[in-house]
């Protein structure tokens, strides 16, 4: 089999976690070793789960609800979580006796809506209501400075909010000067962060006129960067995943379409897995699509309401009550896939 394609077994559902979250869940991420899951959602709770054993061991209570968590790629056990009350902490240790919280200031509070981190310039991007900005940790918990990015289109005579502006996910490219913000109307802007000058643009197909997307309540398109830098995976909200070659911008090279068109606008992830083999995304309907990355073909769908040996894809239910639930999904793969 070619690497480009899937290497793997079908998913099985590896266990279900319960009673953790009471209402919808917003954002998972797995720790960088793939032993931890970190959850959070609109009952203003983060829940930190063990894996292996398919249970929680943390939980903590915040003042608003979860929009955003991203795993610290350079401190270990580190959290960095943004809320809809425009709040961004950094949370370390897990413990009852070492948990500590940090605040991320940047000057401006408004619902948060993606970050991403730049490991080598140690810069942290925020979506922050209209705007991108973008901030530096000179120091392990101590950012300061704050440079925001232009927004999309001509300048606005309103001052009104316009909720199409928003980005719905950030992406630092690797040589560590420009960053990808996709956008909710507006397309993808690749920014340089010297200048803050737009580089180039990449307008959706006619067929997509709009990424418009509204966290939890309307609708929400996103975009996922692949490890190479080199092909950016978009959530167009109206049929599926376009995937773009980042050499070659003006339309797309493949199109994974989902079973049945988008029900309603909520916000639904798009990511890659096995080392770009593959790509992963909600949909409206309950269910979890996977396509082969090179071939576009549907690899599987997994119905919901890496490490060494084993792929791993967490899911969220946007639910409330006992509906509100994470499912675990494991596949075996080849030897040499990371």
């Amino acid at each position: 089999m070619s690497k480009k394609e899937i290497d793997s077994t079908a998913y099985v559902e590896a266990c279900t976690l319960q009673s953790g979250h009471c209402d919808t869940i917003n954002a998972l991420s797995f720790s960088p070793d793939g032993a931890r899951l970190a959850s959070g959602g609109d009952d203003c709770t983060v829940m930190l789960w063990d894996v292996n054993r398919g249970e929680s061991f943390f939980r903590i209570l915040l003042k608003s609800p979860v929009s955003c968590i991203l795993w610290h790629p350079v401190h270990p056990n580190t959290l960095i979580i943004g809320c809809d009350d425009g709040r961004i902490f950094q949370l370390q240790g897990f413990t009852l006796e070492n948990m500590e919280q940090h605040d991320v200031r940047i000057g401006v509070r408004s619902e948060v809506h993606c970050l991403a981190y730049d490991v080598d310039a140690r810069y942290l991007a925020i979506g922050i209501g209209e705007e991108v900005h973008i901030t530096r940790e000179r120091h392990t918990h101590d950012y300061s400075g704050d440079l925001m990015l232009p927004p999309p289109g001509p300048e606005r005579e309103s001052v009104d909010s316009d909720e199409r502006l928003r980005a719905v996910s950030v992406h630092f490219l690797s040589n560590r000067s420009q960053l990808i913000a996709s956008y909710l109307a507006h397309g993808i802007i690749c920014y340089d962060i010297k200048s803050r000058k737009t580089l180039w643009v990449i307008t959706p197909p006619t067929t997509t006129p709009h990424m418009y997307c509204i966290p939890r309540c309307y609708s929400s398109g996103s975009s996922a960067l692949s490890s190479d830098a080199s092909r950016l995976a978009v959530y167009n909200v109206a049929n599926g995943v376009d995937l773009y070659l980042l050499s070659r911008r003006k339309k797309p090279i493949t199109h994974y379409r989902l079973e049945k068109l988008p029900q309603s606008k909520h916000r639904l992830q798009v990511a890659y897995i096995q080392g770009g083999r593959g790509v992963v995304c909600g949909s409206t309907d309950g269910n979890v699509h996977i396509w082969n990355r090179g071939s576009g073909d549907l690899f599987q769908i997994l119905p919901h309401g890496e490490r060494a040996r084993y792929s791993y894809i967490a899911t969220g239910s946007a639910a409330q009550g006992q509906s509100s639930i994470i499912k675990i999904w494991r596949a075996k793969t080849s030897e040499y896939v990371a």
